[in-house]
C-alpha cells in the first residue's frame, strides 16, 4: 500500500491490520501536477479537432455533411472546363447538396454514405485548389451547455468530473427529486461541520459512531483528514456557490461514518468489522471502503458474506493498493484485501490518470472491475471548514464510483447490489478492448479490470440508449402521433424494457404516454406514440425513456414545442 505523503508512518509489518488507501500531497505541488495534465488534454483535444472527419464512424454519423461557399450561387448549375466539370460530376454522385437559405452562396454537402466521407473530402481539396469555391469547413457539434455549478473551485475540478462525464449527468441529476440514499463511510471519520459536507450528512448526533478504540463512542470528527478528503469527493454540496461540486450534485446522499481508525496508522480486524457491520445495520445501500490491507482474514470474509448472505442490498466500494500489482497474476498473485476476496457484493476500484489512462495502482482483468480518476483530485480538507486540498491515490477513485452507486440506488431503489455493480461496469466497457489492435501497454487500462474502462456517470445514472427522434426544435401538437427513436449507448442485459413519458414544465412533470407497443423493448429501438388530448402546451417538453420498472433510471430527448 502507499504511504500518505504527510508524515504519518505505517507500521512494517502487522498482520490484520487495515489502512486508509490514498496519498495527499502539499497543494503546490499537486497544482503543477494538474496543470501539466490541462497542457496534455489541451494538446490531445486539439489533435482531436483537427483529425474530427477521421474519426467520424458509421455507427456514429452526427454531423456528416460538409458546408462551401463558391462565391458564386450558379456553381453547380454553369458550364465550366472539362476538368472542373468532371470534379463537381464526381462530387455530386457521392453527395446530396442543399443550399443554406440565409447565405445564399453557401451550400450543405451531404455524403450519401458515410464511407464516402474521405473521398468526398479529397474532392473538396481539389475544386479548392482550382479556386472554384471560396472556402469550406466540415460541419462540427455544437451542444447545449452542460449544467456547471455555480461553486468557485469547480473550474479546477473540471478536468476530473469531465473525465467521468459528470457535468453531462448533471443536466438530468439536478432536477430528479430522488429521495437520499444512506452511504457509509467506512474511514478516519470526517469533518462534519466542513460548508461542503454539513448538508451531506446522516441527520443524526455526531452522523455516525466511532469504533476505533475498544468501546464505541460517538467522537466521529475528523482528525487526520483522510476521510474528510473522501467525503468531500463523494457527496460535497454542489451548485452551493462554495467550495467544490460532487458526482452527486447535492440531496442525493446522506453520510453516515462509521470510523474504524484514527489516523493513516489503520487499526484492527475487529475495528473494521465492527465499523462496517454498523453502517450495514443501519440500511446503509453502499459503502465506501478506500482502505485496505494485503495479509487475508477469514473473519472480515465472513462479515461481508454475512451481509450477502442476510439479503442486505449492500454495495462495498473498495479502493485497490495504490501500488502497480497484478493481483490475478501471472506469475504471482499478489492478493490485496477485501478485493481479492471475489465477493459478489464488492466493486474493486482502481486508479485512472485525469485523461482516462492507467494510472500506477493494483489491478487485474479479473479481480477489479473498474477505474475512477485518481489523480490530483481537489477535495475538502479537516483543516478549517472552508479548506480544500488535492489528493492523489485510488481512495479519491473510490468514492467516485460509491456516489454513481447511490445514484443508480436511489432512481432504480429495486435492483440489487448485483445489478448496480454489474449497470456500473457495463456502463464504463470500453468497446475498444475488444477490438483486434485494442490499445495496449503501461499507460492502457484494456486488460487491467473486468470493464477496462473509467466510471461513465451520465451512462450509468441513465438509461442505455441514446434518443434519435424528436430533434430538437419540432413543433408537435395534442393527439398527434409520432414516432420515437433510439439507439443503445451501451451494451447490458439490463433495463431490457422501458416506458415512454413526457417531460414539460421546466422538467418537473413527468406524464406517462401510451405506445406502440405498450412496453417497447430497449432493443426494439423505436415505438409510436400520441400525444393526449388533455396535454399542455409547453414551450420546452421533451420525450424521456425510462427503464421500465425503475424511478428515475431514464434519458431525455432534445426540446420540442407542443401547439
Amino acid at each position: 500500500m502507499a504511504t500518505p505523503s504527510r508524515a504519518a508512518r505505517r507500521p512494517a509489518a502487522i498482520p490484520h491490520r487495515f489502512w486508509p488507501i490514498g496519498v495527499r500531497g502539499r497543494v503546490h505541488r499537486l497544482r503543477t501536477k494538474a496543470g501539466l495534465c490541462l497542457l496534455f488534454v489541451a494538446a490531445v483535444a486539439a489533435h482531436g479537432a483537427f483529425a474530427a472527419d477521421l474519426q467520424l464512424t458509421p455507427r456514429n454519423p452526427i454531423c456528416p455533411s460538409f458546408l462551401i461557399q463558391s462565391g458564386d450561387a450558379s456553381l453547380f448549375t454553369t458550364s465550366r472546363g472539362t476538368e472542373e466539370s468532371l470534379l463537381l460530376d464526381e462530387l455530386l454522385k457521392l453527395v446530396t447538396r442543399v443550399r443554406l437559405e440565409p447565405l445564399p452562396d453557401v451550400f450543405v454537402l451531404t455524403p450519401k454514405r458515410i464511407e464516402d466521407r474521405r473521398q468526398v473530402l479529397k474532392l473538396l481539396n481539389r475544386i479548392m485548389e482550382r479556386r472554384m469555391i471560396t472556402r469550406f469547413e466540415a460541419s462540427t457539434l455544437w451542444f447545449p451547455r452542460t449544467t456547471d455549478p455555480h461553486d468557485p473551485l469547480f473550474s479546477s475540478q473540471r478536468i476530473t468530473l469531465d473525465a467521468v462525464n459528470a457535468p453531462h449527468a448533471w443536466d438530468r441529476i439536478s432536477k430528479i427529486p430522488a429521495a437520499p440514499v444512506l452511504v457509509g463511510l467506512v474511514d478516519t471519520g470526517v469533518a462534519y461541520d466542513h460548508f461542503d459536507l454539513t448538508n451531506e450528512m446522516w441527520p443524526q448526533k455526531t452522523h455516525g459512531m466511532n469504533f476505533a478504540g475498544p468501546s464505541p463512542t460517538d467522537e466521529t470528527h475528523d482528525f487526520d483528514g483522510h476521510g474528510t478528503s473522501v467525503a468531500g469527493v463523494l457527496a460535497a454540496t454542489s451548485n452551493n456557490e462554495h467550495g467544490i461540486a460532487s458526482i452527486a450534485w447535492q440531496g442525493h446522499i446522506q453520510i453516515v461514518i462509521a470510523k474504524f481508525t484514527e489516523n493513516a496508522a489503520g487499526n484492527c480486524t475487529q475495528n473494521l468489522i465492527k465499523a462496517i457491520d454498523y453502517a450495514a445495520n443501519l440500511g446503509a445501500t453502499v459503502l465506501n471502503l478506500s482502505a485496505g490491507g494485503n495479509q487475508e482474514s477469514m473473519f472480515l470474509k465472513l462479515e461481508l458474506e454475512k451481509l450477502e448472505h442476510q439479503n442486505r442490498n449492500l454495495l462495498i466500494v473498495a479502493a485497490v493498493a495504490n501500488k502497480r500489482m497484478n493481483i490475478d497474476g501471472p506469475p504471482t498473485p499478489y492478493p490485496d484485501y477485501p478485493t481479492s476476496y471475489g465477493l459478489p457484493n464488492v466493486i474493486a476500484v482502481q486508479s485512472a490518470d485525469c485523461c482516462g489512462g492507467f494510472s500506477p495502482s493494483a489491478y487485474g482483468a479479473h479481480s477489479v472491475h473498474i477505474a475512477a480518476p485518481g489523480v490530483d483530485v481537489e477535495t475538502t480538507d479537516h483543516g478549517g471548514n472552508d479548506s480544500y486540498t488535492f489528493g492523489t491515490g485510488t481512495s479519491m477513485a473510490a468514492p467516485q464510483v460509491s456516489a454513481a452507486a447511490a445514484l443508480i440506488s436511489a432512481y432504480a431503489p429495486l435492483w440489487t447490489y448485483g445489478q448496480i455493480r454489474q449497470y456500473l461496469i457495463d456502463s464504463a466497457r470500453n468497446a475498444a478492448c475488444d477490438l483486434p489492435g485494442a490499445p495496449a501497454g503501461e499507460f492502457s487500462l484494456c486488460g487491467k479490470s473486468q470493464s477496462g474502462g473509467v466510471l461513465n456517470v451520465d451512462a450509468a445514472t441513465g438509461a442505455p440508449v441514446v434518443i434519435d427522434a424528436p430533434f430538437g426544435g419540432e413543433r408537435w401538437t395534442a393527439k398527434s402521433t409520432r414516432v420515437v427513436t433510439w439507439h443503445p449507448l451501451f451494451t447490458t442485459n439490463l433495463c431490457p424494457d422501458v416506458d415512454l413519458l413526457l417531460l414539460t414544465d421546466n422538467d418537473r412533470t413527468w406524464t406517462s404516454l401510451a405506445s406502440n407497443p405498450s412496453t417497447p423493448k430497449t432493443r426494439d429501438m423505436s415505438a409510436m406514440i400520441t400525444l393526449p388530448e388533455s396535454v399542455p402546451r409547453a414551450k420546452a417538453a421533451r420525450i424521456v425513456v425510462r427503464c421500465h420498472d425503475t424511478n428515475y433510471l431514464e434519458r431525455w430527448s432534445n426540446f420540442f414545442e407542443i401547439k
